[in-house]
């Protein structure tokens, strides 16, 4: 694996991420094994993730397009922070930000880029507010990752099942710092 020395100074610092180490090894091993290019994000944060993403598949040796969502206009230090993080990586021209709540801006991006390799929901935590990033996303792809699903018999993950998808749960944990259950989902289109 080779990693950008910036975001490997990122992923030890966890400052914030949201995100384990383990979570990012996931996010990285998945969009390598499916050779995923064109990823659309929902939660950005500060960065990392996006960052992991592009870091990904420039290591399988491909151009990444990687479209960032957050509602960055409550909070501009944040959205600084990522396009700090994007410049220091060298993956800025790789990633286009999109401003605002996933489930408004979701569905106009898509229509615009229409199909892409990999959506990874970690915005709102809020079940309705995933269930409605899920449904906005589920026709324009065939692999959706979910964030922060526990030891993955999260509630909605049944209506996705129910959907037609079959789904992967990896319960990974802040081991560093309180211990406690993250979890992340992977969600593969039946039939793929």
């Amino acid at each position: 694996m080779i990693i950008n020395p910036i975001l490997a100074e990122a992923w030890k610092s966890g400052k914030g991420s949201g995100s384990t180490d383990q979570d990012y090894f996931v996010m990285y091993a998945i969009t390598r094994a499916i050779q995923a290019t064109r990823i659309v994000e929902i939660g950005t944060n500060r960065g990392f993730s996006a960052t992991t993403f592009c870091q990904a598949v420039i290591d399988n040796k491909q151009t990444p397009q990687v479209w960032a969502i957050d509602s960055w206009e409550i909070n501009q230090q944040t959205l600084d922070m990522a396009k700090d993080l994007f410049a220091k990586t060298g993956f800025g021209k790789y990633i286009e930000i999109v401003i605002g709540k996933s489930q408004d801006v979701l569905p106009n991006l898509l229509n615009r880029i229409s199909k892409v390799d990999l959506i990874f929901i970690d915005g709102s935590h809020k079940p309705e507010d995933v269930i409605t990033d899920f449904r906005n996303a589920k026709d324009y792809t065939d692999y959706i990752l979910l964030h922060d699903t526990r030891d993955g018999k999260i509630g909605y993950l049944r209506e996705i099942k129910e959907d037609g998808w079959t789904t992967i749960s990896l319960p990974t944990r802040y081991i560093e710092g309180d211990n406690h259950l993250v979890g992340i989902t992977l969600g593969i289109k039946n039939g793929k």
